[in-house]
């Protein structure tokens, strides 16, 4: 009642609705009105009005009750204004919780560093988004390894046994699949009661940096390393007062003393400057104070007390306001360079004599090259300060030296007329460095080792104390070298000397190869390059000059090597070459002395006797058929046709005696010659039986079928001739090819297969040079042909290839099939039959094939 505001006897007077405001009662009161009537308890929260107006909130129970036969409704109200205002404080604060809750959970989420919070057995409670989306923790597939977890658990054990934060940097591997290092923060949470509640982490991924740390020491390293090694030194000092506040490590290299003896004396700067030039030093302090810069060029001397030039460039540095606070400077060191300007100027006078050396053996007649050298020894000697130059040239087989041109300066013995003709071998340690080094230097003949005691002798008995020697090669032999003796004192010869010697010493190599050359050519004027014997100019200059008649009677030789063409064409100029040189040495052996011996012409030659009659002549004529009887030269025998005539009274010419001879040697020639191809072809074939499968019973079988084709498709007997002869002589080109190529088991090369695929125009040569075999030449460069047109030399096709050849191919394939060869194993008959047919049509003539196929099968062969 009290809080109405109404005393008792106003509330009876009113009715119920008309405590509750007028919204309330339309919608709430009436709205339960129902309920009450069918008896149900309601309990409701509504508003009552007070007598003031106030509205204030209550909570109605109300029920039905009877008193006898009445029915009543008994309500139960209840103020709850302090419950409802305890509600709205309490909603209040709950909304504040979850507004801070967002905004912690926004805070964590938004943070730009990994937080989380494990329970104490480590189990995620909370993880923010950037550590969850980085590394999957707290999600059902994290992304961290078992050995990373491990490692993380760790940790948090630590943190919770320490009383204090834990700080460390660990590795995890993101999402991103890469390694990310983190700098973390761990501790332990803990209730009033010491009750632990878990570890709370944050970490910072650091990875960034950590990269730019290591970039950086790495650059660090780097600087150090391009300070430590460059070249040039850095430096820089105060200004004014000229403290030193950096140099670089290079300084020792270039100085030659190391930075701590500089630290130790600052003064030792100025004091290793060469005292010419310390006066640069003075202008250096001038130069940055007027223009703010300075370059100069200096020396110093080094502790061992050697000289090196620098060159020094430094400037004035100005801070913010304009003042000068310090000097900045580079050295480098310029030795090299000056060294070079000197050696350039040696160069351009080096060059300049030179030129003046080739000039000179240019314009110089070769006959008198020989005294020329002498001029240019004396040249080069004096340029170089030697004491002595010389040539020393070997003998044409290399075991004899002689000095053969000398300079000496004055004073000084020369040794060209002791040393002649002395045997290589007296010097073996010097002969063995001359043959095999680009040069020899011995810049004290004291210090020779043991081993070259015969050596230091010769050369103290010449009074030399160093030496230098320059060997000077030709077509890969040792040819003469160029020498240079110092004998008053020890004298060092540079590199860029002996590279420099070395071009003179090709200077005067060429001029004595040019003196030697002309003499050659002199030689080669009037002797055959090959045999060495006279040539036919200078025979006939000596026919007339010793056709006289005190030299009477003059018996002329004219001599002819049989079959040289077969044997050119067989088995190549090179074997033809070897027969034309031991030829002319038995003709030259089997004569005398005062004997002309000359090749004519090709494979002619001409003996001039002079004051020999026939008789003595046929002596000398019967020794030479004697020794080439019993001479082989690469199985080959030597054979040779002789004609002799004799010149006996003046009125004789001598030019018709030596036609007389050449007559003689045709006559005598055509009678030998036929059983000298024989011979030769005899020999053919026995080296080819020896190199290859080409053997007698190939042949002999090869025969046989031929012939029994021949004969059933009615050769005449000429024809039959001509085949037993092919298919003995089908193959003989493959004289040319090598051993193993014939023999080869493995396939051949296409170089290899080349080389076999000649063999037919191999063989057609050989059969062309000999007239017993001029008639089955081109049926041996057909053998290879197809009957489709796909074989060699020629690709003739069908019936244009010989008959034969086409019987020849048939039969050899046949044998080779059925015996076999290095990279083929023997077939059957039957095997060999089949591939015939295959062939027939294609490699072989069709009815050829079944021609021979019948004979096989009758058993005819």
């Amino acid at each position: 009642i009290a809080g109405t505001g109404y005393c008792k006897e106003e509330l009876l007077n009113m009715n119920v609705s008309q405590l509750h405001p007028k919204k309330f009662v339309d919608h709430e009161v009436i709205k339960q009105w129902q309920n009450w009537k069918i008896g149900q308890s309601v309990t409701i929260e509504a508003e009552h009005q007070s007598k003031d107006v106030t509205v204030f909130p209550v909570e109605i129970f109300t029920g039905k009750v009877f008193f006898g036969e009445k029915e009543y409704i008994l309500a139960l109200v209840r103020d709850i204004t302090q419950r409802r205002q305890s509600q709205e404080k309490l909603n209040q604060f709950q909304k504040q919780i979850q507004e801070q809750k967002q905004l912690l959970e926004s805070i964590l989420d938004n943070a730009p560093i990994g937080i989380w919070l494990v329970d104490p057995d480590h189990n995620p409670i909370i993880v923010n988004r950037h550590f969850r989306e980085n590394t999957g923790l707290g999600t059902d597939s994290p992304s961290i390894t078992e050995e990373e977890m491990a490692l993380c658990r760790q940790t948090a054990r630590n943190a919770m046994k320490s009383h204090g934060l834990q700080l460390n940097e660990e590795e995890l591997t993101f999402k991103d699949g890469k390694k990310h290092t983190l700098q973390t923060m761990k501790t332990k949470l803990c209730k009033e009661d010491g009750t632990i509640l878990g570890t709370l982490g944050l970490g910072l991924d650091i990875t960034s940096r950590k990269q730019a740390e290591d970039k950086l020491r790495a650059n660090e390293q780097k600087l150090a390393s391009i300070l430590n090694n460059m070249a040039d030194v850095v430096w820089s000092i105060t200004w004014p007062g000229s403290r030193l506040l950096f140099v670089s490590p290079s300084a020792e290299k270039i100085y030659g003393r190391s930075l701590e003896e500089f630290r130790k004396n600052p003064g030792l700067w100025q004091e290793v400057v060469h005292p010419e030039d310390k006066h640069l030093f003075k202008k250096t302090a001038q130069d940055l104070k007027t223009t703010g810069k300075n370059q100069k060029e200096f020396r110093i001397i080094k502790p061992d007390g050697s000289i090196a030039w620098l060159y020094e460039s430094c400037r004035l540095i100005l801070a913010e306001k304009g003042e000068p606070f310090r000097v900045d400077g580079n050295i480098y060191d310029i030795t090299t360079r000056k060294n070079a300007e000197e050696a350039l100027k040696f160069q351009l006078q080096f060059e300049k004599m030179v030129s003046e050396i080739s000039s000179y053996f240019v314009s110089l007649p070769a006959k008198k090259m020989y005294q020329g050298i002498n001029r240019v020894l004396k040249k080069i000697g004096r340029f170089f300060q030697v004491d002595r130059t010389y040539v020393f040239q070997f003998s044409d087989d290399g075991q004899e030296m002689s000095i053969t041109h000398e300079w000496c300066s004055a004073g000084i013995e020369p040794q060209k007329e002791k040393i002649k003709d002395i045997p290589v071998n007296t010097l073996p340690w010097w002969a063995e460095r001359i043959q095999n080094q680009d040069h020899v230097y011995i810049p004290d003949v004291e210090k020779l080792p043991p081993e070259a005691g015969t050596e230091k002798k010769e050369f103290q008995a010449q009074d030399i104390k160093s030496l230098l020697c320059i060997p000077i090669f030709k077509n890969g032999e040792l040819f003469c070298f160029l020498g240079f003796d110092s004998v008053r004192e020890k004298k060092e010869w540079t590199e860029d000397h002996i590279l420099l010697l070395k071009l003179l010493a090709e200077l005067i190599a060429n001029a004595l190869t040019k003196y030697l050359a002309d003499k050659k050519i002199r030689y080669l004027s009037f002797h055959d390059s090959l045999t060495g014997l006279y040539n036919r100019p200078y025979l006939e200059e000596e026919m007339e000059r010793l056709d006289t008649e005190r030299l009477l009677p003059i018996t002329v030789i004219m001599g002819d090597i049989n079959g040289l063409k077969l044997i050119n064409d067989s088995y190549g100029h090179h074997v033809g070459d070897k027969l034309l040189i031991n030829a002319a040495s038995i003709i030259k052996k089997s004569c005398r002395k005062e004997d002309i011996v000359a090749r004519w012409g090709g494979d002619e030659f001409v003996i001039l006797l002079p004051r020999t009659s026939k008789e003595k002549a046929h002596m000398i004529y019967k020794r030479i058929m004697d020794e080439a009887r019993n001479t082989l030269i690469d199985s080959i025998p030597l054979s040779v046709a002789l004609g002799l005539a004799t010149k006996d009274t003046t009125d004789q010419n001598l030019g018709d005696i030596l036609r007389t001879a050449e007559n003689q040697m045709y006559r005598n020639k055509l009678s030998e010659s036929r059983s000298a191809r024989s011979t030769v072809i005899s020999a053919l074939l026995k080296t080819l039986g020896e190199s290859s499968h080409e053997t007698e019973e190939h042949a002999f079988r090869m025969q046989k079928m031929a012939q029994n084709m021949g004969e059933r498709i009615g050769l005449l007997q000429e024809e039959q001739n001509r085949l037993a002869l092919l298919v003995i002589l089908h193959d003989i080109g493959k004289i040319t090819i090598p051993a193993e190529t014939l023999n080869k088991s493995e396939p051949l090369t296409d170089e290899e297969w080349e080389i076999m695929k000649r063999h037919p125009e191999t063989g057609y040569r050989i059969a062309r040079s000999t007239e017993a075999f001029i008639h089955i030449a081109e049926d041996i460069l057909s053998h290879h042909e197809r009957w489709d047109g796909t074989g060699y030399p020629q690709g003739l096709q069908g019936k244009n290839i010989s008959i034969l050849a086409r019987i020849a191919a048939i039969v050899d394939a046949f044998d080779v099939m059925t015996n076999g060869r290095p990279y083929k194993k023997p077939m059957s008959r039957q095997e060999a039959a089949r591939e015939l047919q295959n062939g027939s049509g294609s490699q072989f003539d069709p009815e050829l094939v079944q021609l021979f196929l019948s004979l096989l099968a009758e058993g005819v062969f």
